[in-house]
């Protein structure tokens, strides 16, 4: 059954009232799918908002010593090096650059954001 919004008058909610609706006020909608899973870096409050595998990604370009390509953090998280999975991988740490937790150089590594 959908649920629908709608303006509430004060007639109508002495109306309802009088009938015994509840009028409690419905808690907030989750998320709708297509939602940003990853926020912008400056909307963030920590990296603790990122899901666990982007912080397992933004972990590892942190702990890389300089610029890291996708097969070099997929090897230091002990992932599949075939190249379906790096481009996954190489996916995540774009969108992660693009947010702002990340930096791609134009090479095409990655680096810590300063």
């Amino acid at each position: 059954m959908p649920l629908y919004r709608v303006a509430l008058t004060p007639e109508r909610a002495a109306a309802q009232i009088e009938q015994g609706i509840d009028l409690t006020p419905l808690p907030p909608l989750p998320p709708l799918a297509g939602g940003r899973l990853i926020p912008y870096r400056h909307e963030a409050d920590d990296v603790s908002v990122l899901p666990v595998d982007y912080q397992a990604l933004r972990s590892a370009v942190h702990d890389s010593k300089g610029p890291a390509s996708c097969k070099e953090i997929c090897r230091q998280l002990g992932l599949g090096l075939e190249p379906g999975q790096v481009e996954g991988t190489r996916a995540k740490l774009k969108r992660l650059a693009e947010r702002g937790w990340l930096h791609k150089t134009p090479s095409g590594t990655f680096t810590a954001r300063a």
